[in-house]
Formats: structure tokens, C-alpha cells, sequence
């Protein structure tokens, strides 16, 4: 941006389209024409004065890939592949290499600004840092006085996986203010948590794993433009013999590569994975060694109550156990039971060896029955023809997939985000799990769940940002912030937003029914967005403030996959007038009055991340990071990690819990029950939950008889990148692509112009035709941002439905018309 006072927020929709071909327009900034001059010559060449530093890439694609940053006379002229502590995870794709190309994006924020003409006018004024934090903060001030601590919102996501940014939610904690729950990708999320636990590695195997497995089941996974970084996991399985099987409604490049393509109706996999389960206990293929010793399969069950029978049901006086760690008191256990087959009474969990798994039991006027029996009980409807019908799967097609599961393993099931996109989305998870529980495949490399499940938890503590007995106000999903905020309330807890702050978070572009969020901002007073650079939801802000790129700070790599945490260092000063978000954390908290709180240096900072059991027993600390650039967590060099290794797992039970006792929302939101309660006995076992809006006995399938879903871009990362000018030269500008059929019903070609639309909105874009749909379902490659379509957004047609036990973003449970535009 220039100087001037009053600028603009970006290229018009039309004009990006035909600047996209271009080089990143650099001219406009001092000091950057000389570089953009001898650009592409400087890549290919290497002098005596470059520099080499050691970084990540830090977006949410699963990937985290080391990164080696040349820079030459202070610019950041190339990235390439960074080598990390494990070879294996060696790895980096066309985004990891386009940094320098990001890094000095024409979208750049490059100083504080206030929009004047009101959210989305794109009229912005320059303003100081002073300025713009004593606005925020004064601001802040007024509104938790007149509404309360909880009336202003701290709202981020995944967008950036470091350290620094935890900051904010320092703050947040220091002003009682409220917070947001991600409600992207919410499902499958929360409920493995809750059937599998979450680990050192996620919810699942460390990528990696599928080198040992015979079968792979991919489902919901479009690993091959997903997941870069661990696909070539998978096709080294591939190569020494093991059988890939896509289960999709898409035929993508990941089923080209891949021995078996299984295309089936979108949102039903639930179905498949219930009737294999049931076809597998039929053949007797059931691992009943595994189910006693490894899950709650033989744990007992109330018939009216389908919680667990406990001692004290039973008049037994509960266990003692270990004396409480702070207090020393005596604490008890009234532990779980289940049926001793050889004394034909109830005995202690774990305390016997051979506990009964099948039988129908009544001691002291209680009926009961084994978690197993009561499985056995639940699947009797599914049959391989009623899943057949559902699915539009052949018969002996399930038959064969469940054997070969069971027979041929050890298998996986690598799994995407598809699937969570449904309405009923998290019992398509705990379907697997089942499924998994009952045929014995997990807790040994090559076997169990892996894909997007597996994610490192290296989510470091510091203790300098614990605030011990912190009052702040409620949680509210992403996907209920709009509903929230025109009612007033969270449930029976009064709520007035008055001012809300985005950090790591494009929420505009990534929550359904865009046009509602957008009047949700538009309806709060104050709307903050820190940030690198423009995108959806900077449109809607009051005031920016220009968070610096990631090769401009010193930060630490901080989630996904892999097993090793590795340092960003500062490879060139910070541009323009941004500042990195732990200083802009600390500027906001002395405004607020917080200033004692955020005493440390940023090397202080950093360094409490090691103040913890886990970098203790390694001898880990900041200073051996900046020296080494990545550290291995755990000592194997191959990074193989499985899941629940030795039927261990980190749960409640310390079992696998594919039966859920006592049920409560996955992202449990506070005081959001109003009218939302949840029916413990209809998500105790898996079930299968048709789609709520693309089902097909929904009448609305008449007006909009296709199905909008999206799928991974290769050049972005969820809204990330999409500003990369060699990206769009290979992909210029969005696209919907359409079965042929549905395509020649409409009269519509390649490269048509296209309007798609529902009761919630419309999006332009050109067509693309692609035999690889099931007919009925169309498809955007996503990532794209308001500014790059001819009209309207994608998001503008998804729905805000959720249901009560499960508040998620259904993106793939929409419907659409589609025709074709006449041409100006």
C-alpha cells in the first residue's frame, strides 16, 4: 500500500482475475524494486552474501515442514526443504516453496488501519500503533464496564500453529473476557477424543505407521492433495504389497493411485462401517482377546439406564485408591464391573482374566448385560443389503472389504475430514472405531487410525500464562457466535458482544452460511483482526493490525503431525510496521492495565514453553533448539508412534471406549443446553445419522437436486495462499467442476460461466467437467477468497445447521442448482 491516508483494501474481483498471471507487483513498496527486478534470476544463483535460516511452515495442512530460508542483502529470495530430526518427515511441497513469494504478497496489512466508511466499505485510514491501541484498549475498557468482562470476545483457530500467538489467550484470561470454540472440523475431533483419547500424537497412529500395514482404507481422504507430506507413507506401504481401497464420493488422483476405488453416497460411511462390523462378528472374525482386554466391551450396562454398573449399584463398598496429591486424603473408587464367567457373579473390572463379552444378566433387580451383547443387540438391522441400498455399494463388495480388514491386517483406516462434514459426521467416527475395536486392528504399527487424526500435541505449557482462578466469561462455537449474537444470550446466561478479537482465524471464510456471519459482525461495535495479510474477514474489521510474515520473527513450531518441534528464526526484519504477535499481546495488555503481567523479554517468553515434564526428561530447552534447530520428542528414529500401544489409552477408562457411557458435547459450550439437550441413550453406540440436507428423501431435493462440497486445493492451505501469484498462473481463478451429465442437462461446457445458488446465497464461477463425480454431486476446489470470484462466495450457500450433541460446520450437507450464465 502507499502512504496516503486513505486507501483501498484490494485488487476488484475482476481486476485480480487478470492481474493473477503476473509476478507479485512490488514496485509500490521503497526499497523492494530491485529485488522484483532480478527476481527469477536471483532464485537460480547463490552468492557469497547469502544467509541460511532455519524455519517452519506453519499453517493447519498436517504438514509442518522444515524449511531452509535464503536470504539475500535482507530479502527472503528462496525456501526449499529444511532436513529434520527424523529423515523420514523430510518433505516440503509447491507451498512450503513459495514463501518468498508470500512473504512480499501485494496483500500485504503493512500498518495499523481503521476502516471509516463502515465494515466492508473497504475505506481505510493509516493510523499510528499508539493510536490503534488506545482505541482497542480504551474501547475495551468502556465495553466491559457497561456489559460486562465476557462482552469482549477472544476468537482464533489453527491458521498459525506457533507459540507466540498464545498470548492472546493469556489476555483473554487476564481480562475475564469470553472465548470462541473452533467448530471446523469439530466432530471427528471431539469424539475421538472421546473413544481413542488424545496423546502425545493426537487422536491416532503418527504418520509413519502405514509403512507396516497389508490394508489401508482411505476414507474421507483426499490424502493425495491433503496430506503431501505423508502420502509417500502410503505409497511406500503400497510398494512393499499393502492394498490402498479409496472409499469416496470423488474419484481424485488419490484413487487413481490407490489398488481399489469405492465410490459411495456421500454421507453414508456410517452404514458401510456398521455392516461390516456386524458381517465381521457373523463370520466369527471378531478379535474377542482383543475387545476383553483392550475396550469396554465387557464392561456391564443398566438396560435402563445404559450407564455402567458400578460397585456401589451393587451394594459393594467402593475400592480405595490413591490418597488425593494435594490434600493427602483417602479417596475411593466405585469402579466399573463386569460378569466372572467362571463364578457366574459380577467381579471388578480388570481383576479377572476371562470376563464375559455375550449374555443377558440381573443381579439385585438390576438387568444387565456386557458393553458387547449390547452391540451385538444394536447392529441386528444391519445387514449388507440394507447397507448396500444406502450406500449404493455392491453387497459383495462390503464382504469383501470387511475380510480383507480383518483377515489380511494388520489395516488401517487413514482418515480425512469428509467425512465430519455431514450432519451426524462424529457417528461416522465412532462407527469406525467400532469397527476398528471389534476386528482387533490397533495399538501396533500398521494398524488403528491415522490421517487427520494423528496430530503432535506439542502444545507446550507455560507456566507464565497460567492465571490461577481466571473468571472469564463463556465459550462460544464458531458456528453459534452469529445466533449468539442476535439473541443476546448463550442459553439462560445473558451475553452482550460488544467487541470481538480474531488472531490465526479467517473466520468469514471458513464459517457456513457467510452472509449471516458477515451481519453478525457488521452488528458488534468493535471488530478487531490481527493479521499478515487481507483476506475475507479483514473486510469486516474496524481495525487491523499487520501481524509480521513468519520468516520475519522467532517463534517455535507448535502442532501437527510430526514428532519433532522445531525453531522459526528471524530471517529478516520485520515488514512495513507489523510487529510479531507476542509484542502486539503484550502492547494490548498494557493498554488494558496488565503491564506487570508481560514483564518478560520474547526470549523469556519462548524459553517457559520449556518449563515442562516432557522438555525436562529430555534435557530440552530454548537455547539447545536455537542450536540444534529441531528436536526429536520421543527417541525412535523411524517415527513410528502407535496409538494405544499395548491397549493402553488415554481415556477416561483407560480403554477404548467405542460405547460412550454418559454422553456430553464434544465442544461443550457452557449454558448453551437451552433447548439443546442431547439424548445420552442416542449417542451411546454408533449409529448412522442421514445428512440433514442432501439426503435423499428430502423434499428441497426437487428445487436443488445437487449436491456443493468442496475439496483440497494443492495451492492452499484452508484460506492460506491464495494471494501466491505463481499459484495463479497454474490456477487462475476458481472453478466448479460438474459430473458430464449434469453438465449437459444445463447446456453447460468448459469453461462456461456458471452461477450456483440455493435460499442462502449464489456464487459465479467458471465450470469444469469431471467424469470422476458420482452424478448429483459438484465440487470447488477451496481456498478461495471473496475478491477472486466473478460473484457472491462459496460460503455464501452452506448452512449454519448443528444439531444439539454436536455443534459442527456441515459444509458438504448443502444443496444447489446450478446454470449457466448468459455472457455480457
Amino acid at each position: 500500500m502507499s502512504g496516503s491516508e486513505t486507501t483501498h483494501s484490494g485488487l476488484t474481483r475482476r481486476g485480480f482475475l487478470k492481474s493473477a498471471g503476473a509476478v507479485v507487483a512490488l514496485s509500490g513498496v521503497s526499497g523492494l524494486v530491485g529485488c522484483t527486478r532480478n527476481y527469477d534470476k536471483s532464485l537460480a544463483t547463490t552468492g557469497s552474501e547469502d544467509q541460511i535460516f532455519y524455519g517452519t511452515c506453519r499453517g493447519n495442512c498436517a504438514g509442518g515442514c522444515a524449511l531452509k530460508i535464503k536470504v539475500r542483502n535482507g530479502f527472503v529470495v528462496q525456501t526449499e526443504m529444511g532436513e529434520q530430526a527424523q529423515p523420514a518427515f523430510n518433505r516440503i511441497c509447491p507451498k512450503g516453496l513459495s514463501h518468498a513469494q508470500r512473504t512480499y504478497s501485494s496483500k500485504r496489512i503493512q500498518y495499523p488501519m481503521r476502516q471509516v466508511g463502515g465494515k466492508g466499505s473497504g475505506e481505510w485510514e493509516r493510523i499510528s500503533w499508539d493510536e490503534a491501541i488506545e482505541e482497542i484498549t480504551s474501547k475495551w475498557k468502556q465495553y466491559q464496564s457497561e456489559s460486562g468482562n465476557a462482552s469482549v470476545v477472544f476468537s482464533t483457530a489453527t491458521g498459525v500453529l506457533s507459540v507466540n500467538k498464545d498470548i492472546y489467550g493469556y489476555l483473554q484470561k487476564l481480562m475475564g473476557g469470553s472465548s470462541t470454540a473452533i467448530c471446523y472440523d469439530g466432530a471427528g475431533l471431539s469424539i475421538l477424543q472421546k473413544t481413542i483419547g488424545y496423546g502425545l500424537f493426537g487422536s491416532g497412529n503418527n504418520p509413519g505407521c502405514e509403512r507396516d500395514s497389508k490394508v489401508v482404507f482411505l476414507v474421507g481422504a483426499n490424502a493425495h492433495l491433503a496430506l503431501l507430506n505423508s502420502w509417500h507413507f502410503l505409497q511406500e506401504a503400497r510398494t512393499a504389497g499393502a492394498k490402498l481401497v479409496h472409499i469416496d464420493p470423488v474419484r481424485t488422483l488419490t484413487s487413481q493411485q490407490c489398488d481399489q476405488f469405492v465410490p459411495i453416497v456421500p454421507g453414508t460411511d456410517a452404514a458401510l462401517f456398521l455392516a461390516m462390523t456386524k458381517y465381521c462378528i457373523d463370520q466369527g472374525w471378531a478379535d474377542e482377546d482383543y475387545l476383553r482386554k483392550n475396550t469396554v466391551a465387557p464392561f456391564l450396562i443398566r438396560e435402563d439406564t445404559g450407564h455402567y454398573v458400578r460397585m456401589s449399584d451393587l451394594g459393594f463398598e467402593p475400592l480405595a485408591g490413591d490418597p488425593d496429591p494435594v490434600t493427602g486424603e483417602e479417596t475411593f473408587m466405585d469402579a466399573i464391573m463386569v460378569w466372572d464367567s467362571k463364578t457366574g457373579k459380577p467381579a471388578v473390572a480388570d481383576t479377572i482374566e476371562n470376563p464375559q463379552l455375550i449374555g443377558e444378566f440381573e443381579q439385585n433387580g438390576i438387568k444387565m448385560r456386557p458393553v458387547y451383547q449390547g452391540l451385538i443387540n444394536h447392529l441386528g438391522e444391519w445387514s449388507l443389503e440394507r447397507a448396500s441400498e444406502i450406500c449404493d455399494i455392491p453387497e459383495e463388495t462390503i464382504a469383501e472389504l470387511a475380510r480383507m480388514f480383518a483377515q489380511d491386517g494388520p489395516s488401517t483406516v487413514y482418515m480425512g475430514f469428509g467425512v465430519d462434514h455431514y450432519n451426524g459426521g462424529h457417528k461416522t467416527y465412532q462407527a469406525i472405531i467400532t469397527f476398528l475395536a471389534v476386528t482387533g486392528q490397533f495399538g501396533t504399527s500398521g494398524s488403528g487410525l491415522s490421517g487427520v487424526s494423528s496430530g503432535s500435541n506439542v502444545f507446550f505449557s507455560n507456566p507464565n500464562l497460567q492465571v490461577v482462578d481466571a473468571k472469564t466469561g463463556p465459550v462460544i462455537g464458531t458456528v453459534k457466535l452469529a445466533s449468539v449474537k442476535e439473541q443476546g444470550a448463550i442459553g439462560e446466561i445473558p451475553l452482550d458482544i460488544r467487541s470481538i478479537f480474531f488472531y490465526g482465524h479467517n473466520y468469514i471464510s471458513n464459517v457456513t452460511e457467510r452472509l449471516k456471519a458477515i451481519e453478525c459482525l457488521k452488528a458488534i461495535d468493535l471488530v478487531v483482526v490481527a493479521d499478515i495479510a487481507m483476506n475475507d474477514t479483514t473486510e469486516y474489521a474496524d481495525i487491523l493490525l499487520p501481524v509480521c510474515g513468519w520468516m520475519e520473527t522467532l517463534d517455535i513450531y507448535s502442532g501437527g503431525p510430526v514428532p519433532i518441534m522445531k525453531l522459526q528464526e528471524q530471517a529478516i526484519e520485520p515488514l512495513y510496521e507489523s510487529k510479531n504477535d507476542f509484542e502486539i499481546g503484550c502492547l494490548l495488555a498494557e493498554g488494558m492495565g496488565f503491564g506487570d503481567k508481560v514483564s518478560w523479554s520474547h526470549d523469556e517468553y519462548l524459553s517457559a514453553f520449556f518449563d515442562n515434564a516432557l522438555c525436562e526428561s529430555l534435557d530440552y530447552t530454548l537455547e539447545r533448539l536455537k542450536k540444534e534447530k529441531t528436536l526429536a520428542l520421543l527417541p525412535q528414529s523411524d517415527g513410528r508412534y502407535p496409538h494405544g500401544a499395548n491397549g493402553v489409552f488415554p481415556t477416561e477408562t483407560g480403554k477404548l471406549q467405542f460405547y460412550l457411557e454418559k454422553y456430553t458435547r464434544g465442544i461443550g459450550f457452557e449454558g448453551m443446553d437451552n433447548g439443546d439437550e442431547v439424548d445420552e441413550a442416542d449417542e451411546q453406540f454408533a449409529t448412522f445419522m442421514p445428512p440433514h440436507e442432501v439426503w435423499r428423501e428430502n423434499p428441497l431435493i426437487e428445487k436443488y437436486p445437487l449436491q456443493f462440497m468442496s475439496m483440497r486445493n494443492r495451492f492452499t492451505t484452508h484460506s492460506q495462499f491464495y494471494d501466491v501469484a505463481w499459484f495463479r498462473e497454474i490456477m487462475p481463478e476458481p472453478i466448479l467442476k460438474l459430473n458430464p451429465a449434469d453438465a449437459a442437462a444445463r447446456g453447460i461446457s468448459a469453461g462456461d460461466t456458471i452461477k450456483a445458488f440455493n435460499d442462502r446465497g449464489y456464487v459465479v464461477l467458471k465450470a469444469e467437467i469431471d467424469a470422476g463425480l458420482r452424478p448429483g454431486v459438484t465440487v470447488y476446489p477451496k481456498g478461495w477468497q471473496a475478491s477472486q470470484f466473478i460473484d457472491g462466495h462459496v460460503s455464501n450457500l452452506t448452512s449454519s445447521y448443528t444439531i444439539p450433541s454436536m455443534y459442527n460446520n456441515y459444509y458438504f450437507d448443502t444443496l444447489c442448482q446450478v446454470e449457466k450464465c448468459e455472457e455480457d
